[in-house]
């Protein structure tokens, strides 16, 4: 690993570190994940630095299922979210077993991005699975999803400001444990 991308993975711990208390770290690997209580759900979030790539990547699994009657109709909301209120990120969601996830890449590539910044794109993934996670998780459980007239005349930009607490109840997530440092 080069000296920079070594300051830049610091950068990015140093960032979460200061932002949650309780998180889940895999230097090998480098990775962190945390869970943050939300609204109305717990948003986990995964950092994948990825020092080939000169970027790192925000993940956040969305924590339900979509049940195969209703992905057709689910991924066509999930395309009008992408295209119509996304500015930045994008919500990825998988036909075969049902899963959703949020995903936001930044470049970092021979220089080094601020640890605000990373802080900020933190609070900008989390804000966003905010946002549309319930209408996602409504939007699984019936095939009436939102038609092309219907607009709530939201955009990314009517976030709300968070504390980023983390929720200390929450249960533990599937996959993978990663070591608490």
């Amino acid at each position: 690993m080069s000296t920079n991308d070594q300051r830049m993975y610091d950068s990015i711990v140093s960032a979460v570190k200061s932002l949650v208390p309780n998180y889940g770290i895999d230097n090998e690997a480098k990775a962190l994940e945390f869970i943050v209580a939300g609204d109305p759900f717990n948003v986990l979030i995964d950092i994948k630095f990825l020092e080939e790539s000169g970027c790192y990547m925000f993940f956040s699994e969305l924590g339900f299922t979509v049940p195969e009657a209703n992905r057709l109709a689910y991924a066509s909301e999930i395309c009008r979210i992408n295209f119509d209120q996304l500015a930045i990120g994008s919500f990825d969601f998988n036909m075969d077993d049902g899963t959703t996830c949020y995903r936001l890449g930044q470049i970092y590539e021979d220089s080094l991005i601020s640890e605000d910044t990373i802080k900020t794109t933190i609070r900008l993934v989390y804000d966003t699975v905010c946002k549309f996670n319930e209408r996602l998780f409504n939007a699984s459980r019936s095939d009436n999803t939102v038609n092309d007239n219907d607009t709530d005349n939201t955009t990314v930009d009517d976030t709300v400001t968070v504390s980023l607490a983390p929720d200390n109840t929450a249960s533990d997530t599937e996959g993978e444990v990663l070591s608490t440092d």
